[in-house]
């Protein structure tokens, strides 16, 4: 791809978005919450948790059940990436398949929350359904969608890889 093909991608799939403020609507996205969680958890809820992290359920040697959270997003995101993925990477985009060791890479650094003040969270576009996503804390990613048409699509894709939709009025 040229550098000027590029760059129309990277503005066109990843404009640029106001990341102190958290209101997508103004960049016209209507954002989601997908979540391993089935609510948003209250402060008091977070405090008890045995762990957030996958350092935390390492440390606590609950690995195998943050694995199984991991592993529906895993599922999730691949199903989404059937037709391919545009991941941003710094100023640069590339065109990964849901079965690349790159794309998996991206997958377990944000779901596990490794670097995340490096650019460590994912920032991916799946354009089967015109869905762009950031990764997050708390085991909880955000997905901008451009039009809501595909929300119940997304929804069943969603509740089939065993993950919750919450709302996310607070980003509008």
């Amino acid at each position: 791809m040229k550098v000027s093909e590029e760059n129309s991608l990277l503005n066109e799939l990843f404009p640029d978005l106001d990341y102190d403020e958290l209101h997508f609507s103004k960049a016209d996205y209507f954002p989601i919450l997908v979540s391993v969680y089935d609510h948003i958890l209250t402060p008091e809820e977070c405090d008890e948790l045995e762990y957030m992290t996958y350092t935390d359920a390492k440390n606590v040697e609950a690995l195998p059940d943050y694995m199984r959270g991991e592993r529906h997003f895993i599922d999730l995101y691949r199903q989404l990436a059937e037709d391919g993925v545009y991941a941003r990477m710094g100023e640069n985009v590339d065109f990964l398949r849901a079965d690349s060791t790159v794309f998996r890479r991206i997958l377990l650094t944000s779901l596990r929350e490794e670097k995340p003040l490096e650019g460590g969270f994912m920032d991916v576009y799946f354009p089967s359904l015109q869905i762009r996503v950031l990764g997050s804390y708390d085991r909880t990613d955000v997905f901008l969608l451009r039009d809501k048409s595909v929300l119940p699509k997304l929804e069943e894709v969603v509740r089939n890889a065993g993950l919750f939709i919450l709302p996310a009025d607070h980003l509008m």
